[in-house]
């Protein structure tokens, strides 16, 4: 069992200087803890806390469990012997820093890649074209995990999970000899609220368009902005950011890059505009899309909407950049990208009929998706089904409803994850944002299971039904109960009860 000292922890990070210790500072520690139920002999248990509990209360639980260190905030009125207590009010922070210093070495190729949209998918592309031409790759997605034993759907709900999963897994990595890791840094794990890749370095990133969200936890577009930038501020010298000609804060990451040669940027569909790599559509259909990639290699792929092009692009952008291999070698004819689920996943398609399954939960995201299936399919009648989740960013509710009644001719409103927020005050809130001049049907039906039924009984020939927001998720947060859930396969298990599919 690996075990270091607290002491040797600390290094020489300033954050020791928040902190009050009582008891044994040479504890030995085996592991950095969030949930007491995880802890074990020479644990140290995090008492954070959170929106609904707090750690303070699973501090004598952890405890009992085998911990032997507490960082904490509050005071402790009843200490414990044996036990060593951190006291500190950055918890969140300095756990991460004892994470960091416990579990190392680390990988020296790390990848990470953000923005507000389309993270996972450019994990995913950028996994599929490094591992396809030999290097081993780990990989830590919303959909996905490969700590270099193989691809696993991951398990974990957040993206950037908690210090507690990411720093072992990141050692797995490292023991496992894989070349690069490819890493989803969303703006909570790269604020320095959270702390969580702080102490990480990057050997490259890429950076799709940043709108707007969780403005719930970074109060303003500003702060969500800078958070997301962090991760410039955290590139080794040297290493390549990869933006669309055309990213929004462009200059805001110019400047904080060593030298301004970093910067690779790459175009879509735009061939007049110099970028480093370009691609151009030679054909589209509903379910797949074909490609030049600097006008000399073809591609065809499943992913037939543009924002899927613009994650590819920039997949392909950095990988040749990290290796510095042709392109010709990175994008070969027999390269093929595997479904990820909830991502533009096609559940059910004959002539007539069209059901998809997509993660997108954004103004921006619908806007991308409904524009196109508008474009691409001008006579059909369009059906989407989604909702907004509850206890998180509700600047953004508005702008779904806006988007979807624009472009649907029915919209179904059903619950997404209302946690403890009143479902039908959810709805809502999307309702207020549709536009006065649109003319679509909306019903309300707050069981999703039921809603998608309804949707699903009412199909006919050209209709495409869009089930939005839940993609890959395994669960449903109502708040005082969580209800297991596969969007893919409750809408398959619909069908065969209306015959449609045996």
């Amino acid at each position: 069992m690996l075990m270091k000292r607290l002491t040797a922890l600390w290094a020489i990070d300033k954050l020791i200087g928040t902190c009050v210790i009582r008891g044994d500072e040479e504890v030995l520690i085996s592991s950095v803890v969030i949930n007491s139920n995880n802890c074990t002999p020479h644990s140290l248990f995090v008492a954070q806390k959170g929106l609904h509990t707090d750690g303070h209360l699973y501090i004598d639980h952890a405890i009992d469990r085998g911990a032997t260190a507490i960082l904490h905030s509050s005071p402790i009125t009843n200490p414990k012997m044996g036990i060593t207590y951190i006291e500190t009010q950055e918890v969140v922070s300095v756990s991460s820093l004892l994470a960091y210093h416990l579990y190392g070495p680390y990988p020296e190729e790390i990848i990470g890649v953000t923005g507000t949209d389309g993270k996972s998918t450019t994990c995913e592309f950028l996994y599929t074209i490094l591992t396809s031409i030999g290097f081993r790759c780990g990989l830590l997605s919303t959909i996905s995990i490969d700590s270099g034993n193989g691809k696993t759907l991951s398990p974990y709900r957040m993206s950037t999970p908690e210090v507690d999963i990411l720093y072992p897994f990141l050692h797995e990595c490292f023991v496992n000899k894989v070349d690069y890791v490819i890493l989803e840094a969303t703006s909570h794990g790269l604020s320095k609220k959270t702390g969580r890749l702080a102490h990480l370095s990057f050997s490259g990133a890429i950076m799709n368009e940043i709108t707007s969200e969780h403005l719930d936890f970074h109060h303003t577009r500003e702060e969500y902005i800078q958070d997301k930038l962090n991760l410039v501020r955290q590139l080794k010298k040297e290493a390549p950011l990869v933006t669309n000609t055309s990213f929004s804060c462009k200059k805001k990451a110019l400047s904080l890059l060593f030298d301004k040669k970093q910067l690779i940027t790459y175009s879509v569909e735009e061939p007049s505009i110099k970028s480093v790599i370009h691609t151009h559509t030679t054909d589209v259909t509903i379910d797949s899309r074909s490609i030049m990639v600097n006008g000399l290699v073809p591609l065809t792929y499943s992913y037939a909407p543009e924002v899927y092009l613009s994650n590819l692009t920039s997949a392909i952008a950095l990988a040749h950049a990290i290796t510095k291999k042709p392109i010709k070698e990175l994008i070969k004819r027999d390269l093929t990208f595997s479904q990820m689920p909830g991502r533009y996943e096609i559940v059910y398609h004959n002539r007539e009929v069209i059901i998809i399954n997509d993660f997108a939960h954004t103004p921006d995201a619908f806007y991308h998706l409904f524009s196109f299936m508008r474009n691409i399919a001008p006579n059909y009648h369009i059906s989407a089904l989604f909702g907004a989740a509850g206890e998180r960013d509700k600047s953004k509710r508005e702008g779904l409803g806006h988007i979807a009644s624009l472009y649907c001719d029915t919209i179904y409103l059903t619950n997404e994850d209302p946690r403890n927020e009143d479902p039908l005050a959810l709805i809502e809130d999307i309702k207020r944002g549709f536009a006065k001049e649109s003319t679509c049907k909306t019903f309300t039906i707050l069981n999703r299971k039921d809603a998608i039924r309804e949707a699903v009984s009412t199909l006919q020939a050209k209709h495409i039904l869009l089930l939005l927001g839940k993609g890959h998720e395994k669960s449903i947060n109502h708040g005082s109960s969580i209800e297991q859930w596969n969007e893919s396969e409750v809408t398959l298990q619909l069908l065969r009860e209306k015959n449609e599919i045996t």
